[in-house]
């Protein structure tokens, strides 16, 4: 009887020391993560004039744009730009104008050469999508480019002077809304530049090669 007591409580206290060792509560290290804490809200204009939308120094002689080699003069009131989008339209670069003002106003300008437009049509839709509207190809390029070297309309692309220099004038629709774009185009050698103005619609064209004359190209 001596025996099968002791037995029991050997047992017993087998018993009590496993549960208190599985029951035992396990201390967690604090969370490392720092707290994110609230933060300001950024200006949307502070945003745009950053990186790579930094504002392009204007000087007496006009906005520089070094990858092109030449400068552009135009009213006081506009900024400039440097557009993110890479290859933007087969471009090797673009600028956005920045002014607040009732339509016509100027929207874009863009530089082309025949292996920025190659790279943009290899590419279109395998490393980035197609441009949404409309963009030139090599067809467009070679056809504007010997027509305007022998000094002759391309299509439905007029070609006018403005100062002293000759563009190709031609109107399309904007993609996704009612305005309509007034594109102007000229030759630097085998360099192609779109300017955009915007305009609410075909009866304000006359108002856009207005404000295209006070739009000047320094090389």
């Amino acid at each position: 009887m001596k025996k099968t007591i002791l037995l029991t409580a050997v047992i017993s206290a087998f018993f009590l020391a496993g549960c208190t060792i599985y029951n035992q509560t396990t201390v967690q290290e604090p969370n490392q993560v720092k707290e994110i804490q609230p933060t300001e809200t950024v200006p949307q204009e502070e945003l745009e004039n950053s990186g790579t939308n930094e504002i392009t120094e204007k000087t007496n002689e006009g906005f520089l744009i070094p990858e092109a080699g030449i400068k552009i003069m135009l009213l006081d009131e506009y900024t400039i730009t440097k557009n993110s989008e890479a290859n933007r339209r087969g471009s090797f670069v673009s600028y956005n104008f920045s002014y607040k003002s009732p339509l016509p106003t100027f929207q874009e300008i863009q530089f082309f050469n025949k292996e920025s437009i190659k790279q943009f049509t290899a590419n279109c839709g395998i490393e980035t999508p197609c441009f949404f509207g409309d963009y030139p190809d090599l067809e467009r390029y070679n056809g504007q480019k010997n027509a305007f070297n022998s000094g002759n309309d391309y299509g439905n692309y007029e070609l006018k002077k403005f100062g002293d220099r000759n563009y190709f004038v031609s109107n399309f629709r904007c993609t996704g809304d009612s305005c309509v774009i007034r594109e102007y185009t000229t030759f630097i050698d085998d360099m192609k530049i779109d300017l955009w103005i915007t305009m609410e619609d075909n009866t304000q064209v006359s108002a856009a090669d207005s404000l295209f004359r006070e739009f000047e190209i320094i090389e």
